[in-house]
């Protein structure tokens, strides 16, 4: 742990910039951490197989909205759908939980090429517990997140999120907190670091990210995601994504998604 939080120590020190437009890191389309105003749609597809009778496939949609009231201040709300099918022919399908954020941008450098946002989130238990669609808790999720353009070509974020179950119901599998799609420990740190690569309007992006659960050292996650997209600063974004567990604790299978934002 003390090298990730090493790492977003070292991003949240580094505001070295070569570009020469006002919040660049912004401009680039690929990822907006301070608040700004959007609309995003993303559809995901995976596995879970936790026992035998927890197993099969599930699939999602999620809507998505971002206000900014101010420049340094925003609000969003994240509406996802979920279609749950267990091996033995089950399914369910419905609303999963509904997630709310607010947004603080905390510093941006004169030029934008380092930003630096704090924000909290909340969980509302709005699926089916029972389905598998739902965590049955409200959780919130204080975060910090950074973003520095080191060269016109390279984007690099830092995230870290402290997520806090604030009351549970007898678990859906053994052992993790949270719906089949999103299984979690009860307290948990999620730390990520990505860079992504531009070439004009195209990018591509890797993402490292560690999951810390504080209540069992066994539910300890190591995941690695790779992203590819189409990017217009500051008008819309279409990108295709896959990530992987590859140590400690999987929380799911291979898992692919492609989404769409736009700006306004």
């Amino acid at each position: 742990m003390r090298r990730w939080i090493a790492t977003v120590a070292f991003l949240a020190s580094t505001a070295a910039v070569n570009a020469h437009a006002h919040h660049v890191v912004s401009e680039t389309g690929i990822e907006w951490v301070e608040p700004v105003s959007t609309a995003e749609v993303t559809t995901a597809a995976s596995t879970f197989g936790f026992n035998d009778d927890f197993s099969g496939t599930w699939q999602t949609v999620a809507v998505r909205a971002e206000w900014s009231f101010t420049n340094s201040f925003s609000a969003s709300a994240n509406i996802p759908w979920g279609r749950v099918r267990f091996d033995d022919g089950r399914q369910a399908i419905g609303l999963m939980d509904v997630e709310f954020n607010t947004k603080l941008r905390l510093y941006a450098s004169e030029h934008g090429g380092f930003i630096a946002s704090a924000g909290l989130g909340a969980g509302l238990p709005t699926g089916t517990f029972e389905d598998g669609l739902g965590s049955g808790h409200f959780e919130l999720a204080p975060f910090v997140v950074v973003s520095s353009q080191p060269r016109n070509w390279l984007v690099i974020n830092g995230l870290v999120v402290s997520k806090h179950g604030l009351s549970t119901e007898e678990d859906v599998i053994d052992g993790p907190h949270g719906s089949l799609i999103d299984p979690h420990g009860d307290v948990e740190t999620d730390l990520a670091i990505s860079a992504a690569v531009l070439w004009g309007s195209l990018y591509i992006k890797s993402e490292a990210r560690q999951l810390l659960s504080w209540q069992s050292a066994d539910q300890h996650s190591t995941a690695a995601a790779l992203e590819v997209g189409y990017a217009q600063p500051r008008e819309f974004r279409f990108a295709l994504r896959g990530d992987t567990w590859v140590s400690g604790w999987s929380r799911s299978g291979p898992k692919v998604s492609a989404s769409f934002a736009y700006f306004f």
